[in-house]
């Protein structure tokens, strides 16, 4: 944060000795810029990285000292930049992913027999992910690309077949964004002891992450703004607390594990039922999806692609 000042680059410069060292006439500078928080000791890294700034383009652009306080500011102004808060840089980042090219196109390719079709909207997702600022804040491009990666393998209906004898190929179309409640709607998943289950409702899978069990409705009604307890059907109603409670499933419980690979975020969504080779073929629709993503956002996936 730079102090309250009014003073141009060309004050500063025009303002500095002419016969300075070149340490001291940086120094003037960031004494002018931000010398009531940084100068005199009080933030020697904040110092450090200014004068590196300097130092690099010196050298790598084999310019004087004195043509190197022009470029100077340059540097303070990237390093302004570094101090912007995360969630600013970061919502643009990911609203510039999920374009509407992007989230229409894999709806799209859903029938008009799919109830998510008309439920799934990306107006809907946006203003969920107002709500959590910290979605896609350092690892955008494979956070996007893990999300969409679950969501879409948890939301699938059928899937349709394009063989072309011309080419020689076989394409795979998945109608994502399908469903929103779970097919088998028999079980109460009335699953946590330490939670309440209220009489005639129903906690199976629902909304883009097939939120499941009493006590995850409970906890993401309290962190949402919803009754989870007696209203899970909230979330197939709603579309925006739809989005919001695969966001808040993903902040609380699989956020935290992304940067030890695709793998680890299986785990934690259906790991019981899927790792450890109990049911591969699931794990590797999974893998398929994150892998196209990453490969449509221009990231490497990393690497533990499987749990």
């Amino acid at each position: 944060m730079a102090v309250d000042r009014f003073n141009s680059p060309e004050t500063v410069i025009t303002e500095l000795p002419d016969k300075q060292s070149d340490s001291t006439a940086l120094g003037a500078t960031i004494q002018r810029i931000n010398g009531a928080l940084e100068c005199g000791g009080k933030q020697p890294d904040e110092v450090q990285a200014r004068i590196g700034y300097y130092t690099d383009y010196c050298n790598n652009q084999n310019i004087s000292p004195k043509m190197a306080l022009l470029n100077v500011f340059l540097g303070l102004f990237l390093l302004a930049l570094t101090n912007i808060p995360g969630n600013v840089v970061c919502q643009n980042s990911v609203t510039d992913l999920v374009t509407p090219e992007f989230f229409d196109g894999i709806k799209n390719q859903a029938p008009a027999t799919c109830e998510g079709k008309g439920f799934y909207t990306r107006d809907a997702f946006i203003t969920a992910l107002n709500s959590y600022p910290e979605f896609g804040r350092t690892d955008t491009k494979r956070e996007v690309a893990a999300f969409f990666a679950h969501v879409t393998h948890e939301t699938t209906g059928q899937f349709s077949f394009s063989l072309s004898f011309d080419s020689w190929y076989l394409s795979i179309i998945s109608s994502d964004f399908c469903y929103i409640e779970e097919k088998n709607k028999a079980d109460p998943h009335c699953t946590s002891p330490q939670y309440p289950c209220a009489n005639g409702k129903f906690y199976y899978g629902r909304g883009p992450i097939q939120l499941t069990g009493n006590g995850n409705y409970i906890e993401a009604g309290r962190a949402i703004g919803f009754d989870g307890l007696n209203s899970p059907e909230t979330v197939a109603r709603d579309r925006v607390i739809s989005f919001k409670t695969a966001l808040w499933f993903w902040m609380t419980y699989v956020h935290s594990v992304l940067n030890q690979g695709f793998g680890e975020t299986i785990r934690k969504i259906n790991g019981p039922a899927e790792c450890g080779g109990r049911n591969r073929d699931q794990v590797l629709d999974r893998v398929r999806r994150y892998t196209d993503y990453c490969k449509r956002f221009g990231v490497d996936p990393g690497p533990r692609l499987e749990c």
